[in-house]
């Protein structure tokens, strides 16, 4: 079995998280490739995953009843993508769609919620580091729906 420990040690996410707690992490890895077009994960599908990107681009869209979907934020090299799965049985908030091939370390969350159960920290720490994507998340959300709404701006979606 191959560890991803050095790999998720230097990327940003990770950083300055103790070694112990990254290698835990690491143990419920594995390496994915993506295609350009190619869907990660679609909303309302239930989240037992989060994606360490590596490599390419991935764009976080909702989906608007008879429109194009529209794309809250792109996401790329450095950053991670899926928060849905701290809570039990939660769902994808926004589907994920590739723009430029990614190379990435999926970790499966039922695996680390194990983990998590039985180092409390860990769960600490991630959840800490979490918080902070949920947050900008939800003002990229925010951000595109002012922009949809403002009185005068087109709706026409891209």
């Amino acid at each position: 079995m191959e560890s991803y420990t050095q790999t998720l040690l230097e990327h940003p996410f990770f950083q300055g998280m103790k070694e112990e707690d990254v290698r835990l992490v690491a143990e419920c890895g594995k390496e994915v490739t993506f295609e350009s077009e190619q869907v990660i994960f679609r909303q309302d599908e239930v989240a037992v995953r989060f994606f360490v990107i590596l490599e390419g681009t991935v764009a976080l869209q909702i989906r608007m009843a008879e429109q194009h979907p529209l794309t809250v934020q792109t996401l790329g090299d450095g950053t991670v993508l899926g928060w849905s799965w701290i809570f039990p049985h939660e769902e994808w908030k926004f589907d994920a769609r590739v723009i430029d091939p990614v190379k990435a370390i999926v970790i499966d969350t039922r695996c680390l919620h194990t983990k998590v159960q039985e180092h409390p920290g860990l769960g600490y720490e991630l959840f800490r580091r979490f918080a902070g994507i949920m947050a900008e998340r939800l003002q990229a959300t925010r951000m595109q729906l002012m922009d949809i709404y403002r009185p005068g701006v087109s709706t026409s979606l891209h």
